[in-house]
Protein backbone atom coordinates (compact mmCIF):
# COMPACT_ATOMS: atom_id res chain seq x y z
CA UNK A 1 0.00 0.00 0.00
CA UNK A 2 2.52 2.63 0.92
CA UNK A 3 4.73 1.87 -2.58
CA UNK A 4 1.26 2.98 -4.26
CA UNK A 5 1.00 6.47 -2.26
CA UNK A 6 5.02 6.82 -3.66
CA UNK A 7 3.35 5.51 -7.48
CA UNK A 8 0.60 8.11 -7.21
CA UNK A 9 2.68 10.58 -6.23
CA UNK A 10 5.16 10.42 -8.92
CA UNK A 11 2.40 10.06 -11.44
CA UNK A 12 0.14 12.63 -10.52
CA UNK A 13 2.13 16.18 -10.20
CA UNK A 14 -1.01 18.45 -10.38
CA UNK A 15 -2.94 16.27 -7.45
CA UNK A 16 0.09 16.49 -5.41
CA UNK A 17 0.57 20.11 -5.96
CA UNK A 18 -3.11 20.71 -4.95
CA UNK A 19 -2.52 18.28 -2.26
CA UNK A 20 0.14 20.27 -0.63
CA UNK A 21 -1.63 23.36 -1.33
CA UNK A 22 -4.03 22.57 1.08
CA UNK A 23 -2.00 21.41 3.97
CA UNK A 24 0.08 24.38 3.37
CA UNK A 25 -2.96 26.43 4.13
CA UNK A 26 -4.41 24.23 6.92
CA UNK A 27 -0.91 24.48 8.39
CA UNK A 28 -1.70 28.26 8.68
CA UNK A 29 0.99 29.85 11.61
CA UNK A 30 2.40 26.39 12.81
CA UNK A 31 5.77 26.59 12.50
CA UNK A 32 6.22 22.62 13.18
CA UNK A 33 3.70 21.73 10.77
CA UNK A 34 5.38 23.86 8.03
CA UNK A 35 8.93 22.60 8.93
CA UNK A 36 7.44 18.61 8.60
CA UNK A 37 5.43 19.68 5.42
CA UNK A 38 9.03 21.37 3.83
CA UNK A 39 11.10 18.47 5.05
CA UNK A 40 7.80 16.17 2.93
CA UNK A 41 7.65 17.95 -0.31
CA UNK A 42 11.26 17.47 -0.55
CA UNK A 43 10.97 13.76 0.23
CA UNK A 44 8.22 13.77 -2.62
CA UNK A 45 10.21 15.52 -4.87
CA UNK A 46 12.93 12.85 -5.46
CA UNK A 47 13.36 10.13 -7.93
CA UNK A 48 10.38 7.40 -7.56
CA UNK A 49 12.89 4.96 -7.19
CA UNK A 50 15.32 6.52 -4.23
CA UNK A 51 11.62 6.78 -2.73
CA UNK A 52 10.54 3.49 -2.64
CA UNK A 53 12.71 2.44 0.27
CA UNK A 54 11.33 5.42 2.07
CA UNK A 55 7.75 4.42 1.04
CA UNK A 56 6.50 3.67 4.56
CA UNK A 57 8.53 6.83 6.38
CA UNK A 58 6.77 9.06 3.25
CA UNK A 59 3.25 7.37 3.83
CA UNK A 60 3.43 7.79 7.84
CA UNK A 61 4.74 11.51 7.65
CA UNK A 62 2.27 12.38 5.00
CA UNK A 63 -0.57 10.74 6.98
CA UNK A 64 0.79 12.62 10.13
CA UNK A 65 1.13 15.90 8.89
CA UNK A 66 -2.42 15.67 6.95
CA UNK A 67 -3.69 14.70 10.26
CA UNK A 68 -1.98 17.55 12.13
CA UNK A 69 -3.19 19.70 9.35
CA UNK A 70 -6.69 18.75 10.00
CA UNK A 71 -6.67 19.16 13.89
CA UNK A 72 -4.60 22.24 13.20
CA UNK A 73 -7.69 23.92 11.41
CA UNK A 74 -10.70 22.20 12.91
CA UNK A 75 -9.94 21.53 16.78
CA UNK A 76 -9.34 23.08 19.92
CA UNK A 77 -5.86 24.52 20.32
CA UNK A 78 -5.22 22.25 22.88
CA UNK A 79 -5.90 19.06 20.98
CA UNK A 80 -4.28 19.94 17.97
CA UNK A 81 -1.03 20.96 19.91
CA UNK A 82 -0.94 17.59 21.97
CA UNK A 83 -1.25 16.05 18.54
CA UNK A 84 1.27 18.17 17.12
CA UNK A 85 3.75 18.40 19.58
CA UNK A 86 4.01 14.20 20.21
CA UNK A 87 3.81 13.42 16.80
CA UNK A 88 5.78 15.32 14.92
CA UNK A 89 7.92 17.03 17.26
CA UNK A 90 9.30 15.00 19.33
CA UNK A 91 11.14 12.22 17.41
CA UNK A 92 11.73 10.13 20.77
CA UNK A 93 8.32 9.58 21.01
CA UNK A 94 4.79 9.47 19.77
CA UNK A 95 5.09 6.13 16.68
CA UNK A 96 3.85 3.80 19.56
CA UNK A 97 0.62 4.31 21.28
CA UNK A 98 1.08 5.19 24.39
CA UNK A 99 4.63 5.87 23.82
CA UNK A 100 4.45 10.26 24.51
CA UNK A 101 6.24 12.20 26.20
CA UNK A 102 3.35 14.38 27.82
CA UNK A 103 5.37 17.50 29.52
CA UNK A 104 4.36 19.72 27.36
CA UNK A 105 0.74 18.80 26.79
CA UNK A 106 -2.13 19.95 28.75
CA UNK A 107 -3.52 16.76 29.82
CA UNK A 108 -6.25 18.25 31.43
CA UNK A 109 -7.45 20.39 28.34
CA UNK A 110 -7.11 16.67 26.18
CA UNK A 111 -9.01 14.68 29.23
CA UNK A 112 -11.69 17.03 29.46
CA UNK A 113 -12.68 17.03 25.75
CA UNK A 114 -11.72 13.35 25.18
CA UNK A 115 -14.59 12.96 28.24
CA UNK A 116 -17.21 15.61 27.61
CA UNK A 117 -20.90 14.61 27.90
Amino acid sequence: MCLDVVRALSREARLVEALISDLTEMSDGCSILTGELSHLVKLIGLNPEMLEPSARILSQQLVLIAQGCLLHRYSTPEISDAFIRTRLDDRRSGRVAGAIDVTNVDVDAVLSRALAT
